[in-house]
């Protein structure tokens, strides 16, 4: 993903711009947080807010993108490095989980902000499926290494287990549990 290029700055004030999108966009969403608000919890100068992002949009895209390259970064961490294949699943759905607690049960950002923007704005849409994309070809490649049984083929599996993996995100913003993803873990072992 490529967010708008934006003028060089303090790398420490952007990052505090970005946790702070971060919080008002996931707890009280995209729409609803205005940009005094969000240069307000980032504690900075609407100047210098500017010198770093053209627009609220812009930090969103900005936003976006860090969640997704960090999901992805803890996955090469805690997924990628598991040697049986047929764990990574399982573990894949764990993750899925702490980042839910973590995030107090708020949802997938990409699923909130699909939710929020409609059709308004196309490039966040492109961003919000190239992500469910990325998510989907990252769980074929998990299937295809451990998809040895074949009571589905590694299509069929992919596309269950990424419907049970984003229905229990969704599941789980609305009970504040983490335990329908914990159910579909235990499910998926069953077809491993």
């Amino acid at each position: 993903m490529m967010t708008e290029k934006t003028e060089k700055g303090d790398p420490e004030v952007r990052q505090r711009i970005m946790e702070a999108a971060a919080r008002l966009f996931h707890s009280r969403g995209y729409n609803a947080t205005g940009m005094n608000e969000l240069i307000t919890e980032a504690d900075v100068a609407k100047r210098t807010f500017y010198k770093h992002f053209a627009s609220k949009t812009a930090v969103l895209k900005a936003y976006l993108e860090a969640f997704d390259d960090l999901f992805f970064q803890k996955a090469a961490v805690e997924i990628d490095s598991l040697t049986d294949p047929k764990q990574r699943i399982p573990a894949l759905f764990a993750l899925r989980a702490e980042i839910q607690k973590v995030n107090q049960f708020l949802g997938c950002p990409f699923v909130k902000i699909n939710a929020e923007i409609g059709f308004d704005d196309r490039e966040v849409n492109a961003m919000v499926q190239e992500s469910k994309t990325r998510l989907k070809n990252y769980i074929r490649q998990l299937v295809t290494a451990a998809n040895d049984r074949q009571q589905l083929n590694n299509g069929e599996l992919t596309d269950l287990i990424f419907l049970l993996l984003d229905g229990a995100l969704v599941s789980g913003s609305i009970y504040k549990s983490s335990a329908d993803l914990e159910n579909a873990k235990s499910l998926v072992f069953k077809f491993l």
